[in-house]
């Protein structure tokens, strides 16, 4: 099954970049790691990963996993960049 995210970033620094989400990684309750699956086709503005961010204007985007069809109680495990800070979100499937 594959497992999609929406997902709003907002750059607060005071110039663009591109926006990655290498390194955020998806985590069930048995702590299997899965990485963003790499082979979605579509349009690529559609998704979040590496689009340039201005400074203080929100951009939207998704994220695709590829998990086994038994997986439950996911998170998203995201570390802030320059500190050790890690973030995990708590993802409800159906």
């Amino acid at each position: 099954k594959f497992i999609v995210l929406s997902v709003a970033a907002t750059n607060i620094t005071s110039s663009s970049f591109p926006f990655t989400t290498h390194g955020w990684m998806l985590i069930n309750s048995k702590g299997t790691i899965y990485e963003e699956y790499e082979d979605t086709i579509g349009n690529i503005e559609n998704y979040i990963n590496m689009q340039d961010l201005s400074p203080n204007i929100p951009k939207s985007g998704k994220m695709v996993f590829q998990v086994p069809k038994s997986d439950t109680g996911f998170s998203l495990n995201v570390s802030k960049a320059g500190s050790n800070d890690l973030y995990s979100i708590a993802i409800p499937t159906k």
